[in-house]
């Protein structure tokens, strides 16, 4: 987990630069979640800081991004261009009911985002399995 912006941001992307580095040397990928400023919202979650964390990660050596997707999704596709590796959308705080969720999802994907990484959004639905067969269907298309 990565938090640029942050006051000690140094400290989570030395972290990161290191994790890229083991990595790296026995071939395998890292997915770096790429969070502005901190979890307490210190810089905005906009498109702007969003694209630009998520950018400063790929430039440490991340081979694809799990970040949040910005309040307007019509902004997403700005984030998306900007991030030279996969970019995959954090499910969030848990929604209102699973339907939305699965909406959520095909909307990210459709506004340009290789994929999701959700999770109380997924084990917190009445039938988990059903519930990854419905994300599936929204990401990919199909059943």
């Amino acid at each position: 987990m990565a938090f640029p912006g942050a006051d000690d941001e140094e400290r989570s992307l030395r972290r990161l630069a290191a994790l890229v580095s083991e990595a790296e040397k026995i071939g395998m990928p890292v997915i770096a979640e790429s969070i502005p400023g901190t979890w307490a919202r210190t810089i905005p979650w906009d498109a702007e800081h969003i694209a630009k964390c998520a950018r400063i990660c790929v430039e440490i050596g991340a081979d694809a991004i799990k970040t949040m997707a910005p309040p307007d999704l019509a902004d997403l596709p700005e984030v998306v261009a900007n991030c030279e590796a996969p970019l995959f959308v954090l499910g969030g705080p848990k929604k209102d009911s699973e339907d939305d969720a699965v909406q959520y999802a095909a909307d990210v994907v459709a506004a340009g985002a290789s994929g999701i990484a959700f999770g109380r959004n997924t084990w917190g639905a009445e039938d988990p399995a059903a519930m990854v067969r419905r994300l599936h269907a929204a990401v990919h298309g199909s059943t």
